[in-house]
């Protein structure tokens, strides 16, 4: 869970650089059935994605709720709005709630708070998305505070992300661009997730404000976060080499994230 200057505590992995591997889609299984997609939609069952979607406003892109559901992009992708988005409401492209052996695959998700996250559950699988260009939207400069509606919530800010979620599997993607945080993070009491096979580069994209108090290549509402002269945003931690194995959580920040509930 995590809120408040991201109060999160990150587990198994928290920058942007992870074990290498390819993207490849994948085939859809013959049982599969072709459906049109749309902003908004609560996903079930074994579908692969006849179109995509976006920009998608008002909440998340696509929501699943029903463990088992099967969800092949075939190659399509999600898009968010966070360029226009100008509420607390944060958006995620795929969000998989309270949910268990849910695949998520193939496909593309951008311009989102979090590209995919799952948020409690466990036993899912994310693979062959490619994850960009997905960084925290912000409302107003500022520090976090969850009880001032002008503020910007930092809840998330990653490529894919777990929260409270074990046993996962997240393998063969790509994740570039996202930010503040990180390209692929276990958050709160996420235990024993596999990530392997993924392609990680350029995360920790600051989400500061182009004009004063902050300076785009600086920090942001849920930072600090430091540039480098590779470019506005570009953490130093973005080259850092992550453990497959579990590792003991790490606390960013003594706030926590509340449960997500459907």
């Amino acid at each position: 869970m995590r809120l408040g200057m991201r109060g999160r505590v990150v587990g198994v992995l928290s920058a942007s650089a992870l074990a290498l591997g390819g993207m490849a889609f994948m085939a859809q299984p013959a049982s599969a059935a072709v459906k049109t997609i749309h902003c908004g939609q609560n996903i079930s069952g074994n579908v692969t994605a006849a179109n995509s979607i976006g920009p998608c406003s008002n909440g998340d892109a696509i929501k699943i709720t029903i463990s088992g559901t099967v969800l092949d992009l075939g190659g399509k992708s999600i898009m968010c709005n966070n360029a226009n988005n100008h509420s607390r409401v944060e958006q995620v492209g795929i969000h998989l709630i309270n949910v268990s052996n849910v695949t998520v695959r193939n496909g593309s998700v951008s311009n989102c708070d979090a590209g995919v996250a799952i948020d409690g559950g466990g036993s899912n699988t994310v693979q062959a998305i490619n994850a960009h260009d997905n960084v925290a939207h912000v409302l107003v400069a500022g520090p976090v505070n969850p009880d001032n509606p002008l503020t910007t919530p930092c809840n998330f800010g990653d490529g894919i992300t777990t929260n409270n979620s074990n046993n996962n599997t997240i393998s063969g993607n790509v994740v570039t661009r996202n930010g503040p945080f990180s390209g692929i993070a276990p958050v709160g009491a996420s235990k024993n997730n596999k990530v392997l096979g993924n392609q990680a580069y350029d995360q920790n994209v600051s989400n500061a404000l182009p004009s004063p108090p902050f300076e785009p290549d600086t920090s942001g509402p849920c930072g600090p976060f430091s540039a480098t002269p590779q470019g506005v945003g570009r953490s130093t931690r973005t080259s850092a080499s992550v453990s497959r194995a579990p590792a003991p959580p790490v606390t960013r920040s003594s706030a926590t994230r509340p449960p997500v509930t459907s």
